[in-house]
């Protein structure tokens, strides 16, 4: 799993893209209603989850955390 935390995001340019298992994605911010979509290359919405980072990382040890490079 890969975690993009809002933190994170709201730290850079939207959309953000990234990459997940080898697929690249992109991630948009709605800085408005603090809303985040994460789309495949085609457009397509991806399925997300939105939690609390002390619950995701007990079931998802192994999660890969996303940090924002621009400065």
């Amino acid at each position: 799993s890969r975690v993009w935390p809002v933190s994170e995001i709201r730290k850079c340019d939207s959309p953000i893209r990234d990459s997940f298992n080898g697929e690249p994605v992109n991630i948009d911010y709605d800085e408005a209603a603090d809303h985040v979509r994460i789309t495949d290359k085609q457009g397509k919405l991806l399925d997300a989850t939105r939690a609390f980072w002390f619950a995701w990382i007990a079931f998802y040890p192994d999660s890969e955390l996303y940090e924002c490079n621009q400065s």
